[in-house]
């Protein structure tokens, strides 16, 4: 102890001593900014950046206090320094509450217990009552030992609780976060440990017992533990949401190395240059963190409603595997009670059960047709079910399409006599034997759909199907001179429940399926379907094109 007290610091000492201030105010302002801006309306981002003020502050006054022989001057630079010494650990210790909340409603014993406590005791450092004076003076000027006043218990009980009142709840919240949070945590604990253990023990013990205060010029030397850490858990673990860090280390840096340079320079020329240039960086590097920070915002609101749309999208797709699923529950449970209403009313009106009167039979004939209609938007909805669940395999022969398609007129041929119309059917010779592999069932429920449709939308005229090659493809189209198709309905014609509205007025049993279960079948068929029409009252042609190869 004896040797400790003889120590006194050098040029070189005071030469560090400045340069290692300038560095840790500099370094904790460049971060403390850097948080608040990341959040401003954020408790915890505002609580840090008060606590960097406070530190710069402090350190500001530790400094000067070593800076005059004036016994006038270097006590009131003490106090001050005392001041925000209450200041900065009520400041951390807040933040440290706060942490990592972005409001908070402090209880009744924060604002009126011990906010008041630290502004009375804070008061206090300005009189007699924590130092009363400066004792003794080395050489050089610096203080050698103070006169401790009585509050100065009072003083150093308040500091030291607030701060291992701090340290006490990163500790609870560390034991109490999740994973990632802890990481976090541990890292600014281990810097909070380190800096605090230095200031107590190097600034306020030795000072304060024994008399010993040659290092307390190295306060901010101490306050660097506490940065580095934190600007690595900044870094590493993004805290405070941190996405722009790489911008702001190098303009940090920038700052850093200008810093330096201004200390170190010794003409006022230099000073002066480097002053300019210093200035100009700062100006520039504020602008070129804020138009980072901008761009990175807006990418992270487009990631955020990428992920959103993914999430609904994938709800979306789960709502739709749940409707086929219905659908193809319902569809077969349907199936078996309309297959026995058809069967029995067929039955009846063919006499199984013997006669039945003409008023009967028109009721019982209505029931038999709803039947099959009920039938065929059942079949449907099975084909849509088959289909989107990947179910939908065609089953491929050698056949005739021609046979298909005559087949399909001629069994549709008694609904266009009811109706006038004159329905043809139109292929060559050499046409008429082309075989192509198909699967004969479905693609007879393609050519049932566009002849049976023609025929619905059709109130006079004609309903041509025609079979020829063109190329490698074989080429069926069905036309006539109905009720016609608008540019706009030609567009979305084969999507799922699309149906024309000059169409749907003819005839409003129609499901808006049937087109788009054949473009399904027609693609599985690696063959092509579409419609043409001059417009609404000039007709269609559906065309049907697959492939001979």
């Amino acid at each position: 102890m004896d040797i400790l007290k003889q120590l006194e610091p050098t040029s070189v000492f005071n030469t560090f001593d400045l340069l290692s201030t300038g560095i840790a105010i500099f370094t904790v302002g460049i971060i403390g900014f850097i948080v608040f801006l990341n959040n401003r309306k954020s408790v915890t981002n505002q609580l840090f950046f008060w606590f960097s003020l406070m530190t710069i502050l402090l350190s500001v006054f530790n400094y000067l206090s070593y800076q005059s022989n004036s016994r006038e001057i270097v006590i009131w630079f003490l106090r001050g320094a005392m001041f925000f010494a209450v200041w900065h650990s009520f400041s951390f210790f807040s933040f440290c509450y706060a942490y990592p909340k972005e409001k908070i409603k402090y209880p009744v014993w924060y604002n009126f217990i011990l906010a008041p406590l630290v502004f009375s005791v804070s008061i206090l450092t300005l009189t007699t009552l924590v130092f009363a004076g400066i004792a003794e003076f080395y050489p050089t000027g610096q203080i050698s030992k103070v006169i401790n006043g009585p509050a100065i218990p009072l003083f150093g009980t308040l500091v030291a609780g607030l701060i291992v009142g701090g340290i006490y709840l990163l500790f609870k919240k560390a034991h109490r976060s999740e994973r990632s949070d802890r990481a976090q945590l541990k890292f600014i604990l281990a810097g909070v440990i380190i800096t605090f253990a230095l200031i107590i023990f190097f600034n306020f013990v030795l000072p304060a017992i024994f008399n010993i205060s040659q290092f307390v010029s190295l306060l901010p030397v101490f306050l660097l533990p506490f940065i580095v850490f934190t600007f690595y858990a900044i870094a590493k673990h993004q805290l405070f949401d941190i996405k722009v860090i790489g911008a702001e280390s190098l303009v940090f840096v920038l700052w850093i190395a200008m810093i330096v340079e201004f200390l170190i320079e010794s003409s006022l020329k230099g000073k002066i240059t480097v002053g300019i240039v210093l200035a100009l960086l700062i100006v520039f590097g504020i602008l070129l963190i804020r138009n980072v920070r901008k761009e990175v915002s807006q990418r992270e609101k487009f990631e955020l409603l990428s992920k959103e749309l993914a999430m609904a999208n994938a709800k979306l797709q789960e709502l739709d595997q749940m409707k086929t699923d219905f659908i193809s529950i319902a569809s077969h449970q349907l199936r078996t009670p309309l297959t026995a209403i058809k069967g029995y009313s067929s039955m009846i009106l063919e006499g199984t059960y013997g006669d039945t009167s003409l008023k009967i039979k028109g009721a019982v004939d209505k029931i038999f047709q709803s039947a099959q209609r009920l039938i065929y938007i059942v079949n449907d909805l099975l084909d849509i079910s088959r289909i989107e669940q990947g179910r939908f395999q065609p089953v491929l022969e050698e056949v005739k399409i021609a046979n298909v398609l005559r087949d399909v007129v001629e069994e549709l041929k008694p609904n266009a006599q009811k109706k006038n119309l004159d329905l043809s059917f139109d292929v060559s010779v050499d046409d008429a034997e082309v075989k192509i592999k198909v699967d004969p069932s479905k693609i007879r429920q393609v050519l049932t759909n566009l002849v049976d449709n023609a025929i619905k939308y059709t109130e006079q005229g004609y309903v041509k199907a025609e079979i020829k090659k063109n190329g490698g493809s074989l080429l069926i189209s069905v036309a006539d001179s109905g009720a016609g198709i608008s540019l706009e309905t030609l567009s979305n014609l084969f999507q799922k429940f699309t149906r024309a509205k000059n169409v749907a007025k003819l005839h409003t049993d129609g499901s808006g399926l049937g087109l788009y279960i054949a473009k399904q079948i027609i693609d599985a068929h690696n063959g092509k379907i579409w419609a043409e029409s001059a417009g609404e009252g000039q007709g269609s042609c559906f065309c049907v094109e697959l492939p001979m190869g």
